[in-house]
């Protein structure tokens, strides 16, 4: 009968926070040998969602990688870098969720912490790629050229 609401329970649950959340709450009123292998079970599952989160993760930053999705105005390789930073922030959090979880299966955490590493070392690398192509084209630009940038920002800014 626990079994079936801890079932029931997992899934109506939304993310790996609140997953990681109900399990940890199951596993501290959980005694039978049932009972907790089942939480074993849902633990294995949790790592799975994890490592599926970082798989979209990447092929969402994959299919936008050359063409960022930027605010109006936002410039070109700094809206990129911030971009990758959101991304990275967002794999951070649920990665520190992870830690939070005693697990038991030596397997699943290797996964999770190899899809975190290589998601993570991915989005690192292309913001500092993104800021030395600034640099770059800063060393390539003239003084001029800069001003009449600023300006035409100033302009749209003012009126829009």
């Amino acid at each position: 009968m626990f079994i079936n609401i801890i079932n029931a329970s997992f899934e109506q649950v939304q993310g790996i926070g609140n997953a990681i959340t109900l399990l940890q709450t199951f596993k501290s009123i959980a005694r039978r040998e049932s009972i907790l292998r089942c939480m074993q079970n849902k633990e294995k599952h949790i790592h799975i969602l994890f490592v599926q989160y970082c798989s979209a993760l990447r092929e969402q930053f994959d299919s936008c990688r050359r063409n960022p999705p930027l605010r109006k105005y936002e410039p070109k390789h700094a809206g990129a870098a911030l971009w990758a930073q959101s991304l990275l922030d967002a794999v951070n959090e649920k990665w520190r969720q992870m830690k939070t979880l005693n697990s038991s299966h030596e397997i699943h955490d290797i996964d999770s912490r190899s899809s975190f590493e290589k998601i993570g070392s991915t989005l690192i690398a292309f913001r500092s790629q993104r800021y030395k192509d600034w640099k770059d084209s800063l060393s390539t630009t003239n003084a001029s050229d800069i001003l009449q940038r600023l300006d035409q920002v100033r302009k749209n800014l003012l009126y829009s």
